[in-house]
């Protein structure tokens, strides 16, 4: 991009009420809007670069759905949880959008390769770019002749200041004829206090980041050269046979224990009930898939005889299955417990948790077959988190959470927990109104206790402490929420 002082004026111009704008939006209470409107700024931004550069590709616009999706999650949404994953999941799209606008190849590189030229590139980029608009503001000549300031001057300066001081405190005389100093910076001082130093310093840093991701995104490069960066290979074949070996005669064992307990319907020993026993170990399961899948994914890539042992390929396959046996395990594991205690917002994210190991486990299964890259795996695994994550947000997780602490409360000997009910966002108000009633033909005492909970004056349904970030901050503003849900529990 050549600049100029038009352009150059106007790219300085925008910096500074994207940062202003960014610092107003930041400070606002209702987070869901604010990160909406700052969101559809930079989606806007981005479109109209891609207009001018004429570089559309479908995989901009793909990013450009997650984004502009989990977007109107965090909006919508309230429970905290779900607004965090949306948030991440748009922040990535959004910067691989403006990696894609950076360079034509961006999404060819290796992700080491991406972290190394944001790192470097576009640095050195940002870095020249900033100084050729500084020189065209100035109108710098650098063949003019320049005026440089000896050491002396400023050494000068600097102990003038420092005697005038020292002078100043030891002789009042002297302190009265220099009183004009004082008073200079005293009126400074009252001047700048009618502003907010503070509002003012986080403005210019907003202004400072959204310049530098302008400048990436508007400074095209057409091509970035990859740089090969050589893995150290580790393992042996006989490693990794010994390693996948071993593993796959564990993974054997535990699931010809789970298969006689967990599903043929063995007798536990020592009277454990099959609640007390799901209790402990769906988390450690979880971890255990996505250890063994870093495992199988280790032992191939960075064994040193680059051809692959037909026996090493055939224990990956029996792990990757094995693997996924073990996810169903897990999956029956977490049943089991939530069909006894009930639903909680832990024990779905555990279950999002299995569905993404398990695609994972596909994904990593094309892989081991060589039906995939390393590059196209981890790109693949990173569109199945997104698609599971943009996809249970927009289900409303709280929602489906009360749905079935109701709905199956008659499967479970324990009562409801109805303070749990009491603590969950108001994403839960939709399903507690819809299946709450069942609950007070079935069982009168819990639904009273329900309703004494919920219905607790102009607090109808919100916990005191609640910050309300989703849409029902917008609509209570004109009551319209509360007074949707106000006489379901009467």
């Amino acid at each position: 991009m050549k600049f100029t002082s038009r352009n150059s004026i106007t790219f300085f111009a925008s910096t500074l009420l994207i940062g202003l704008i960014t610092d107003i939006l930041l400070r606002q209470p209702i987070f869901g809007l604010n990160f909406l409107v700052l969101t559809v700024i930079w989606i806007a931004i981005m479109l109209h670069v891609v207009k001018v550069k004429k570089n559309s590709k479908l995989r901009f616009y793909i990013f450009l759905s997650f984004a502009v999706l989990n977007t109107f999650v965090v909006y919508l949404r309230i429970e905290p949880v779900v607004q965090i994953w949306s948030v991440i999941i748009t922040l990535i799209a959004l910067l691989l959008m403006a990696g894609m606008l950076y360079a034509d190849n961006f999404m060819q590189l290796t992700i080491t390769n991406r972290a190394i030229e944001s790192l470097t590139g576009m640095t050195s980029l940002v870095r020249a770019d900033a100084k050729k608009m500084s020189a065209v503001l100035s109108n710098k000549n650098v063949n003019a002749k320049q005026i440089h300031i000896s050491n002396g001057v400023v050494i000068a300066i600097i102990l003038g200041l420092v005697f005038i001081g020292l002078f100043s405190s030891s002789d009042t005389v002297f302190q009265s004829q220099f009183k004009f100093i004082g008073d200079a910076f005293r009126s400074v001082a009252d001047w700048l206090g009618q502003f907010n130093i503070g509002r003012i310093i986080s403005t210019i840093f907003w202004a400072v980041i959204s310049g530098v991701i302008l400048l990436v995104i508007i400074s095209r490069r057409s091509h970035v050269k990859p740089l090969v960066l050589a893995s150290r290979k580790i393992y042996s074949k006989n490693d990794t046979t010994i390693i996948l070996s071993t593993l796959s005669a564990i993974f054997s064992i535990f699931i010809i224990i789970q298969i006689k307990y967990l599903f043929a319907g063995g007798n536990l020993p020592g009277n454990l009930s099959y609640a007390d026993y799901a209790r402990k170990g769906y988390g450690e399961l979880l971890l255990a898939t996505m250890l063994a899948s870093a495992v199988i994914y280790s032992t191939l890539a960075y064994v040193k005889d680059t051809s692959r042992n037909i026996y090493n390929t055939i224990l990956s396959n029996l792990l990757v299955v094995l693997n996924s046996i073990v996810v169903f395990s897990a999956w029956r594991r977490l049943s089991l417990y939530e069909s006894a205690y009930g639903w909680t917002m832990t024990r779905f994210v555990a279950r999002l948790g299995l569905i993404c190991i398990l695609l994972g486990s596909i994904l990593l299964l094309a892989w081991v077959n060589k039906r995939l890259t390393s590059k196209q795996l981890f790109g693949y695994c990173w569109y199945v988190v997104a698609v599971v994550l943009t996809a249970a947000a927009l289900l409303n997780p709280i929602g489906i959470i009360t749905q079935k602490n109701l709905v199956e409360r008659s499967s479970r000997e324990v009562k409801l927990d109805i303070d749990f009910l009491n603590q969950l966002s108001a994403d839960s108000l939709p399903a507690l109104c819809k299946y709450a009633p069942s609950l007070k033909t079935n069982y009168p005492d819990e639904y009273k206790a329900l309703q004494t909970i919920k219905s607790q004056g102009n607090k109808v349904y919100f916990p005191p402490n609640e910050i309300n970030n989703g849409l029902s901050a917008h609509n209570t503003s004109t009551k319209n929420f509360k007074q949707t849900y106000y006489a379901c529990l009467k």
